[in-house]
C-alpha cells in the first residue's frame, strides 16, 4: 500500500506541470514600421494575444507600428470555428498559411468574420496588426463549435512551439489526469484505513480471553511482569547440579522432602519482575 501510495504522489506533483510546460502562448514580434518590415525591434512570448505589452512601454512608438502574434493553436474536436477581430487599423488572421480574416487597410474599427472547419489537432497560426496614425484598437476572437458568444483565443491551448503529440495529448487531458490520480490517492488511502481497522480489531479479538473474560496484555513487557521467575538449583550429590530453569506463573511453596531420604537442597528464588 505505502508503495502504491508513493507512485501515485508522483503524478500529483507532475501533472500540473503540463499547465505551464509546453510553453503556452505566441511569439510576438514588434516592429517600427507599419508593413512589418526589417528586422523586429522587440521579440518576445506573449501569453495573450492583444496590445497590452504597447500600451505598457512608453519606449515604444505608439504610431507607425505593426505587430505579429505567431504559434500553434490546439483544436480539440472538429466543426466550424469562426474567427474575428475589431481593429483600427488593419489585421489578418492566417490559419495554416491561408489568410482566414482579412481586416487590412487603413480604416476607423472595423469588425471582420470568417468560419472555417478545423480538425483535431495543432493548427500554425499568425496574426496580423498595423498602426498608421491616430489611435488604435485590436481585438482578436474565436468561437468554437458549440458556443454562442465569442471569446479571446485561449491561453491553454497556444503554443509557442510545436510540442509532440503526446504532450499534446497529456494537454488536451491534464485537468481530467490530475483529478483520477487524487481519485486513486483517496481510494488507495481508504483501503489502508480499512485495513488498519480490521488488524486491530483482530488484534483485540486475539487478547481477550472468554475463559477468563479478561483482556491481555498488549505488551511482552506487561505479560512477562505477570509471571515469577522461578530458577530451581538442585544439589544432587553432584549430579545435575542445575536441573531446571524455567519461566512459569506462580507455583505454590514445594513441601519438603519427606523423611530426609533426599539428600538434596532445593531453593526456590522469586524474582518478581
Amino acid at each position: 500500500m505505502r508503495c502504491v501510495t508513493r507512485i501515485l504522489l508522483v503524478p500529483i506533483f507532475l501533472v500540473p506541470i503540463l499547465w505551464v510546460w509546453p510553453q503556452r502562448g505566441t511569439t510576438a514580434a514588434f516592429y517600427t514600421n507599419p508593413q512589418w518590415r526589417n528586422e523586429p525591434a522587440i521579440v518576445r512570448v506573449e501569453r495573450q494575444i492583444n496590445l497590452d505589452f504597447v500600451t505598457a512601454d512608453s519606449s515604444l512608438p505608439q504610431q507607425d507600428f505593426s505587430v505579429e502574434w505567431s504559434g500553434w493553436l490546439r483544436i480539440d474536436r472538429d466543426g466550424q470555428y469562426t474567427f474575428s477581430t475589431r481593429t483600427d487599423d488593419g489585421s489578418t488572421i492566417e490559419i495554416d498559411g491561408h489568410v482566414v480574416v482579412d481586416n487590412g487597410g487603413v480604416h476607423r474599427p472595423t469588425r471582420q468574420t470568417a468560419t472555417i472547419a478545423m480538425t483535431p489537432g495543432l493548427h500554425r497560426i499568425r496574426l496580423r496588426f498595423m498602426q498608421a496614425a491616430g489611435t488604435y484598437e485590436f481585438y482578436a476572437s474565436w468561437t468554437p463549435p458549440g458556443d454562442k458568444d465569442e471569446s479571446a483565443l485561449p491561453t491553454q491551448q497556444l503554443f509557442v512551439h510545436k510540442p509532440l503529440a503526446v504532450m499534446v495529448f497529456l494537454t488536451r487531458r491534464v485537468s481530467s489526469l490530475w483529478l483520477l490520480c487524487w481519485f486513486a490517492l483517496a481510494l488507495v488511502i481508504a483501503a489502508r484505513i480499512g485495513k488498519s481497522a480490521r488488524d486491530t480489531a483482530n488484534a483485540d479479538l486475539r487478547r481477550f480471553e472468554p475463559s477468563t473474560g479478561r483482556w491481555r496484555s498488549r505488551s511482552p513487557i506487561q505479560s512477562f511482569r505477570k509471571h515469577v521467575l522461578h530458577v530451581f538449583i538442585d544439589h544432587d550429590n553432584g549430579h545435575r547440579p542445575y536441573r531446571a530453569l524455567a519461566l512459569t506463573p506462580p507455583q505454590p511453596t514445594r513441601p519438603a522432602c519427606p523423611n530426609g531420604a533426599a539428600l538434596a537442597s532445593r531453593v526456590a528464588i522469586d524474582l518478581v519482575v
